[in-house]
């Protein structure tokens, strides 16, 4: 069996005639990742080019038939020989909400009835002037297959008999794509198009009304300062006032990775702990490992949906909010919301844009190239075994300074030395090569020998022993509890129940250790992406360290392979780690009074008017929480009480309001004046890291983002505002 996933999208063609492109593309899921999604693996069906919209009858027709042939019949390949026969199963349909309109027949995005899955049917908001879909008023009822059938067949013959067209339910006639998808299942949301380009966006424009102009500032100079590994390819070259100029690719960094830990200290605490559920609710279905995930993803959107209304004001409760509801449910049938992506096939779109040239005939030109391209026999693709690049000898100057401990650990073995090792479709960086680029590509996670458990190091630089490739790392450390991001986003012991322990996984707060080892490239899993001054502060000076251990007792059978247990390291070994320029911004500092604490007082320099504050009626919010708290509709006790903190809030810091003004279309922010006291040591900088998997709409492995914190107290940072 072939089993494909089509995708459809419109891309304009010739900007000057308003000529568009239309094709229909299909992928084949037995294809793993990430070869999947290489251009020539991505079949085009079908193209549309014209000013006008396609008419998807005549678009489809002959596709559509050729199809159910293959899903009725099959076709039969030759592999290696011999004949085989292979039914074609259609997985899904993709697409964004105005192609998915376009081509199911249905009401576009802003209508009533828009949703795909339910029959929500909306309600007109004059303030706003759009169709919005309040969390209270969901239709829970799903929709079915053969009903959606039934509609669109009585549409069509409504429309006939009218002479105009009719819209029922949201249907406004028959899709031909009903005779070879399962509808709704069969219709897949693009969390490219829904999370990475468009309710990201809709976020950041509501901070942006009550953001200062410090904080944006702040956070463009620390989106501009992030290294991020090589494969990645992204540069934050615009501000973040300028959220409409960002591509996809932005948005999922962003969402996926490092837009919780740099927002810490610019947003207040009820928009940080909302934003906190929305990541990680998008990170767990990104590539959820189990069924607890995707329903403990499910219980965060719900949450996140309903009290979206209470953070920005009912206009946020647009369509594309509601079909976050659904995400869940769609990952239970098809997998991972990067599987289902349109990444790769809105990369390809603009490959075939390319095979036309001049402005007459462009459609047949990009069939006759696509065709010749098919017809041309593709070289199979020879997998390379792992191997090591870029050999370097011990003697090297890069290497100085790691000499004495690599000498120790390696006694009188012959070892080759590499900056880098591949593996097919990954690439690991060493410290030692990525010291004149702006990338980090050299941070790893890795499986403990003898559990589960996942750590962190630097590779420092790789190793080949017998045809065994290993790693020579510094380790990492997980911080105490009290230093996780769970307790520096002070979540209340009844929230740590259920979403500290995801939040500190895929948010792993490690500190740098002085411990270096061995072991072996088969246990290493993911690479990491370090980012630089998370909360802004003064990068300390290094200084000695006062120890080194050389490998932990529970690797020792594993990474000491290459030679017997290693003898003690000399003082004149301590000299080789005073200060590597090879490894990124985190570094460990001796204070002089290390048992001394220091207690910093933050006072808000600015003050809002106080004619704001009066314009804005507490009691009314007051009762409006209450109203909408007593309408809960998600299960557990636990979510109640996560909205019961972000309803204290509101109660609690009654000089902190947050203002909103009649017409909801703008939210005015009244900052409370007083003290935080935070207390703490001052020895350690803090390494925040996030656990990245695979990409495969990217075609590269991913990595685990890592951000050097500049902790002076437990909060680490002296400039956490608490505020609303």
């Amino acid at each position: 069996m072939l089993t494909i996933i089509l995708h459809a999208d419109g891309s304009p063609l010739v900007r000057s005639s308003r000529q568009s492109l239309w094709p229909l593309f299909a992928s084949l899921i037995e294809i793993p990742p990430p070869a999947r999604y290489y251009q020539r693996n991505i079949l085009t069906l079908s193209l549309w080019s014209s000013r006008k919209k396609p008419d998807i009858d005549k678009f489809l027709h002959g596709t559509i038939a050729q199809l159910e042939t293959l899903m009725q019949y099959g076709t039969m390949i030759l592999l290696d020989g011999q004949q085989h026969r292979f039914i074609v199963r259609i997985q899904g349909f993709i697409a964004d909400l105005p192609a998915k309109s376009l081509f199911l027949k249905t009401i576009n995005f802003n209508g009533k009835f828009a949703c795909t899955w339910c029959l929500s049917s909306g309600e007109y908001d004059s303030n706003c002037h759009m169709t919005m879909y309040p969390y209270e008023k969901n239709q829970n009822t799903l929709r079915t297959h053969d009903e959606f059938v039934r509609t669109g067949q009585s549409a069509t013959s409504e429309g006939d008999r009218a002479g105009h067209e009719v819209v029922i339910d949201g249907v406004r006639g028959m899709s031909p794509l009903l005779s070879i998808i399962k509808y709704p299942i069969g219709v897949l949301y693009d969390y490219m198009h829904l999370v990475c380009i468009n309710h990201i966006s809709t976020l950041v424009k509501h901070w942006l009304v009550f953001m200062k102009a410090a904080d944006v500032l702040l956070i463009d100079d620390k989106l501009a300062r992030q290294k991020i590994p090589h494969n990645f390819n992204v540069r934050f070259d615009f501000s973040i006032n300028e959220i409409n100029k960002w591509k996809a690719k932005h948005g999922r960094l962003f969402t996926l990775y490092i837009g919780l830990p740099i927002l810490i200290n610019v947003l207040s605490a009820p928009h940080l702990l909302h934003f906190a559920a929305y990541v990680l609710a998008i990170k767990l279905l990104h590539v959820p490992e189990n069924d607890r995930e995707i329903d403990l993803a499910e219980q965060l959107l719900h949450f996140y949906c309903q009290s979206s209304s209470l953070i920005y004001g009912p206009s946020i409760e647009l369509y594309s909010l509601h079909s976050h509801l659904h995400l869940p449910e769609q990952v239970r049938h098809h997998g991972g919301l990067s599987f289902t992506s349109a990444f790769a096939f809105e990369s390809c779109i603009r490959y075939v844009k390319k095979k036309a040239h001049g402005s007459r005939h462009l459609a047949s030109q990009i069939g006759y190239w696509t065709d010749m391209t098919a017809i041309i026999k593709i070289p199979e693709l020879n997998v390379q075994q792992a191997r090591g690049v870029d050999e370097i000898l011990l003697e090297n100057e890069l290497l100085e300074e790691f000499r004495p401990i690599l000498s120790t650990l390696l006694g009188s073995c012959t070892v080759k030395f590499y900056k880098r090792f591949k593996i097919p479709f990954i690439t690991f960086h060493s410290t030692l090569y990525d010291k004149p680029f702006k990338c980090v590509s050299h941070v790893i996670s890795y499986r403990h020998k003898y559990s589960d458990t996942i750590l962190f190091a630097d590779c420092i630089v790789f190793l080949e022993f017998n045809k065994n490739y290993f790693a020579f790392i510094r380790k990492y450390q997980e911080e105490a509890q009290a230093n996780r991001l769970s307790s520096v986003m002070k979540l209340s012991k009844n929230d740590t129940c259920k979403i500290s322990e995801p939040l500190d996984r895929l948010f792993s707060m490690q500190l740098k250790s002085n411990s270096f080892g061995i072991i072996s490239m088969s246990r290493v899993r993911y690479k990491f992406d370090a980012l630089n001054d998370l909360l802004d502060k003064h990068v300390l000076d290094t200084s000695a360290v006062d120890n080194i251990e050389s490998v932990d007792e529970a690797d020792a059978s594993d990474e000491l392979l290459l030679s017997s247990q290693p003898t003690p390291l000399t003082p004149g070994t301590k000299r080789a780690f005073k200060g590597s320029s090879s490894t990124i911004s985190l570094l460990a500092k001796r204070s002089k009074n290390n048992n001394k604490t220091k207690n910093y007082i933050n006072k808000e320099k600015n003050d809002d008017n106080d004619d704001d504050e009066d314009d804005y009626n507490y009691s009314c919010f007051q009762k409006n929480v209450t109203n909408k708290l007593d309408r809960i509709e998600v299960d557990g006790k636990y979510f109640r009480q996560m909205f019961e903190q972000l309803k204290s809030y509101h109660e609690q810091h009654e000089q902190t309001q947050l203002l909103i003004l009649e017409n909801q279309k703008k939210i005015k922010k009244a900052l409370l004046k007083h003290k935080v006291i935070l207390s703490g040591s001052n020895d350690f900088h803090y390494l925040i890291s996030f656990q990245i998997y695979v990409d495969v709409e990217d075609s590269t492995l991913s990595v685990t983002n890592s951000e050097s914190i500049n902790s002076e107290d437990t909060f680490a940072s002296e400039l956490v505002r608490s505020r609303l």
